[in-house]
């Protein structure tokens, strides 16, 4: 799956800022799965075409992260916030940039009933703001 998330990871993040990153969290997804990473995707003819990566905030109480989401796929939302409940999450939360390689994904999210909590304007850079959204469980 590595070879494959990692091909999508790079398709869709390739020449952003963001691609270093997503590739390192998909790294420790594997090497350490468990509640603080953990990969979630969908396939379709052998390729990955949505991923996940998701876990619990360490030292907080059922605060669960989505720290990447990619591909047009909404069941996979509905994975990723399964999988975190499964985990002992309490309300799911994504902070990303709102900068187009995250616009789709920001789009499932708020489809799923995720509502923008925050937004620090400029973070990322001028005219790049990081933006929180939040769902409960």
């Amino acid at each position: 799956m590595r070879a494959r998330a990692r091909d999508l990871i790079e398709s869709t993040l390739g020449g952003t800022p963001y691609l270093a990153r997503a590739l390192e969290l998909l790294a420790l997804a594997e090497r350490e799965a468990g509640d603080e990473s953990c990969a979630v995707w969908t396939e379709h003819a052998g390729a990955v075409t949505a991923l996940g990566l998701v876990g619990l905030v360490a030292g907080a109480s059922g605060a669960g992260r989505i720290h990447l989401l990619l591909g047009h796929d909404s069941r996979l939302v509905a994975s990723v916030c399964d999988v975190l409940r499964a985990m002992g999450a309490r309300f799911a939360m994504a902070e990303w940039p709102d900068d187009a390689p995250f616009a789709g994904a920001i789009g499932l999210l708020r489809d799923a009933g995720f509502a923008e909590e925050a937004r620090i304007a400029g973070y990322y850079r001028p005219g790049v703001d990081q933006v929180f959204l939040r769902r409960d469980l």
